[in-house]
């Protein structure tokens, strides 16, 4: 009997100790800058001076440089944003760094899947990836609670013990563990590639696909409190699409119908909004071989010229420049001068 329980303590405080260790590698994990996007620690070095966000996922992620920015515009920006942000992160986020900064003006970074369930395929590892960058343990308990069914609880665990080791063993190799730039403030470098349709490619994929129209009004709602947050500070909004490639506009069908819902959208709100896929001059400001890096996303060159155009624009708006004669009136017209409709 005495030796019975003897081994019941045992194996016990073994247990004990093997849940303390994985507990101690999870939370250095999520202490750490090893995780996608993390840049906690970088924002609470910056916090106070902030006066420009850009908000949103990948697109302006990797669409706008903030030194570029701060330079034109007199400002100092942050791209809070990453790869899976949706609109339930970016609320959060917005929320932390709006209550020690001194926003002045917000940048809604939207796409035609902001609104849609196509989202939901950053799943799991898009949710495990953003904990880190909540501000502490509180909120991202908070978030585990309010996202993860109770039978994912012990996933998170193992997969977070499991990245804990990886990055002690990393730093004890003298690996590079940081995977955030704090010179580019949240901007993504990203290698241009050459995203041109061939010929007989162009005419296969022409309208094979179909814009997700079917937007879940629990997203439009959370933008909606996103952009009130800002007007009842005085806090000026524009809503932003940047360009894709001319395969995606040429790819899919019903980008009307997304540019419809968008503006009546932002009217809704009392927001501008400036898409700059209906740009007159990005054919040539934003060519398929050199601009982007991937059908969605603008490399760095690409990202470079359109900061410089985005700067413009908002520096003409300032001026109280009418800048709607630079814009096509519908995704048909872009679709009719583009290279694959020649």
């Amino acid at each position: 009997m005495r030796n019975s329980r003897k081994v019941l303590l045992v194996s016990f405080l073994f247990l004990l100790m093997c849940a303390a260790l994985a507990l101690g590698l999870a939370e250095t994990y999520v202490r750490s800058e090893y995780a996608f996007d993390e840049d906690l620690k970088l924002r609470r070095e910056l916090a106070g001076e902030i006066d420009y966000i850009c908000l949103g996922a990948s697109h302006i992620q990797q669409a706008v440089i903030p030194s570029q920015l701060d330079e034109s515009l007199g400002v100092n920006s942050y791209i809070l944003a990453d790869g899976w942000q949706n609109v339930y992160i970016s609320k959060i986020l917005f929320e932390r760094e709006l209550s020690r900064n001194p926003v002045k003006e917000v940048v809604l970074d939207v796409t035609c899947d902001t609104f849609n369930n196509s989202e939901s395929n950053g799943g799991l590892e898009r949710d495990l990836y953003v904990l880190p960058r909540f501000e502490n343990d509180r909120e991202r308990l908070s978030y585990i609670v309010d996202t993860f069914k109770p039978r994912k609880y012990k996933e998170i665990f193992i997969t977070y013990t499991q990245r804990g080791a990886e990055y002690l063993m990393e730093k004890a190799l003298g690996l590079n563990v940081k995977n955030v730039v704090y010179e580019n403030k949240g901007f993504k470098d990203m290698d241009c590639k050459d995203m041109t349709y061939k010929k007989e490619e162009a005419a296969r994929q022409h309208n094979s696909g179909q814009v997700d129209n079917n937007w879940e009004q629990e997203k439009l709602d959370c933008l909606s409190e996103i952009i009130q947050m800002c007007q009842d500070r005085n806090i000026k909004v524009t809503v932003v699409v940047t360009p894709v490639t001319q395969r995606k506009l040429w790819r899919l069908d019903g980008w009307d119908t997304f540019l419809s819902k968008l503006q009546d959208f932002c009217d809704q709100n009392h927001c501008m909004l400036l898409d700059f896929n209906l740009l007159k001059s990005r054919f040539e400001l934003f060519p398929e071989d050199t601009a982007f890096s991937n059908q969605d996303h603008l490399c760095t060159s690409g990202a470079k010229t359109f900061t410089t155009v985005f700067c413009q624009m908002m520096q003409d708006i300032r001026e109280g420049k009418d800048v709607s004669d630079q814009f096509f009136d519908s995704y048909k017209e872009v679709r009719e001068n583009c290279i694959y409709a020649k």
